[in-house]
């Protein structure tokens, strides 16, 4: 009996080994919502990640998928005060010129970006003009399922004027985002802070039940996750010495 158990939970572990690398591509995957990239009226690209959300809507202005794009502002952090750097909408901008969208097809939403809940509630302004606008919102793969999520709590029905792009990030490679810190800090953070989203802006039953969900599932994950991180490079240090 006892030889059966541990035969059955070698086979476990050794199936669970075999495929950790689909199961983690799938942790991955949870957080990705894009959808197919169709014409509208307005591309908007949530800060966080300009080095590749605004290219993305620069080629979808390009093609002609969107007539204009609304640019968030964001706050003045200490080295833009100090004139250290731009904006981030500044420099959203003179992508936007420097890669030939006509100025008139470019306009700033008014308020400040600080949080992507508060970055879709000024978006919203764009239908209180234009009621029956459709807006591509641009952001990076991983982010894509909190900001629909964030939509819908804000919009309800109207959610269907709203379409996710994801943009590649070049901070990891995306099918094996385990391999790198960068990886592993983005991917785990986005879940937090999903989970944080799920608390915050659901009711009180739902916040009980995400806050027991998140909290076990993120323990496991971390400490999966680290073990891995160890013995990926005890392996790689061990391949070096030789």
């Amino acid at each position: 009996m006892i030889r059966r158990v541990g035969f059955a939970m070698l086979l476990i572990f050794g199936l669970l080994w075999a495929s950790h690398a689909q199961l983690l591509r799938a942790v991955a995957n949870g957080l990705d919502v894009s959808e197919p990239i169709l014409p509208s009226d307005y591309v908007v690209v949530l800060p966080g990640g300009p080095e590749t959300r605004t290219f993305a809507a620069v080629v979808i202005l390009r093609e002609g998928l969107a007539k204009r794009t609304a640019i968030l502002r964001n706050p003045e952090t200490n080295a833009v005060q100090e004139g250290l750097r731009l904006p981030t909408h500044e420099m959203t901008q003179r992508i936007f010129q420097e890669r030939g969208i006509a100025e008139e097809r470019m306009f700033f939403l008014d308020g400040e970006s600080r949080t992507t809940h508060s970055d879709l509630e000024l978006i919203g302004s764009i239908l209180e003009t234009d009621t029956d606008a459709t807006i591509t919102i641009v952001t990076n793969r991983f982010h894509t399922r909190r900001a629909r999520w964030a939509a819908a709590r804000i919009y309800g029905e109207k959610l269907e004027r709203f379409s996710f792009v994801g943009a590649p990030s070049d901070a990891f490679v995306w099918e094996t985002w385990w391999q790198s810190q960068r990886g592993l800090d983005l991917i785990l953070a986005e879940y937090l802070k999903l989970g944080y989203y799920m608390v915050v802006y659901s009711t009180s039953m739902q916040r009980l039940a995400v806050v027991a969900i998140a909290l076990g599932s993120t323990l496991v994950a971390v400490v999966w996750l680290r073990r891995r991180r160890r013995i990926f490079d005890l392996h790689h240090e061990q391949a070096q010495q030789t």
